[in-house]
């Protein structure tokens, strides 16, 4: 049997209809298709930072061990290291290093009633912070970690004074200041510190303050780290 072959006619109209459903074909899923591959932009990744500044603290009463430690004021060195987040923010920790002279009362070590001494004050903090970009910019932080008081020393007799193993308060800072982004990696800045440390109470009485309130004013410079993916 021979098969039957469509007229000419039929043909094209069956063409015509394939183009046709063709051309209505929903777009989307063509687009939905295209691979989008990040690239690199010209913004950092990260930061770190590096500042000089001058603290200042209040003294502190250690339940504990029975000694008053009077803080008097020094230099403090600070860094931080950053995630670059949108909007000119950043997540990241700070450590700061401040070895103060101080006023050390009540430790057995001291051959008069107060002796003149010298502690080291660590902290760490975890940091969140808004502002930056080329210009000029303010600059508002948050910070939550601790602080660690070591390395009690008698200026006159090399005597270690307590607490012999340190201690460690849980901090919380506000921080308020001022930048320069000389370019778009390179910033120098201007801040004031405020600083809550939470002192344990063991030892102490009711009334007796455990709130130690902390301020320093620094300056610093900012560097970019790296580049930024954008999609």
């Amino acid at each position: 049997m021979r098969r039957a072959v469509p007229p000419p006619g039929a043909r094209v109209r069956l063409v015509r209809v394939i183009l046709v459903l063709l051309v209505l074909l929903p777009v989307a899923p063509i687009d939905a298709q295209v691979i989008t591959l990040p690239r690199r932009t010209t913004q950092p990744a990260g930061w770190t930072s590096f500042h000089i500044g001058f603290h200042e603290s209040q003294g502190v009463n250690d339940g504990r061990t029975g000694t008053i430690w009077d803080f008097g004021s020094g230099l403090l060195y600070r860094a931080s290291i950053e995630q670059a987040r949108p909007g000119e923010s950043s997540i990241g920790l700070i450590g700061s290093y401040a070895r103060l002279p101080m006023s050390h009362r009540g430790d057995p070590a001291c051959l008069i009633s107060a002796c003149n001494a010298h502690g080291d004050v660590w902290s760490v903090l975890a940091n969140f912070r808004l502002g930056g970009g080329e210009g000029f910019h303010q600059i508002l932080e948050f910070g939550l970690g601790i602080t660690h008081y070591r390395n009690f020393t008698d200026d006159d007799t090399g005597a270690r004074l307590a607490p012999l193993d340190g201690d460690s308060d849980v901090t919380l800072g506000v921080s308020y200041g001022f930048g320069y982004g000389l370019s778009r990696r390179t910033q120098i800045m201007l801040v004031q510190d405020f600083a809550t440390s939470l002192h344990q109470g063991d030892g102490l009485q009711g009334g007796e303050r455990r709130l130690v309130q902390q301020r320093t004013t620094r300056i610093g410079v900012r560097y970019g780290l790296g580049n930024r993916a954008a999609f």
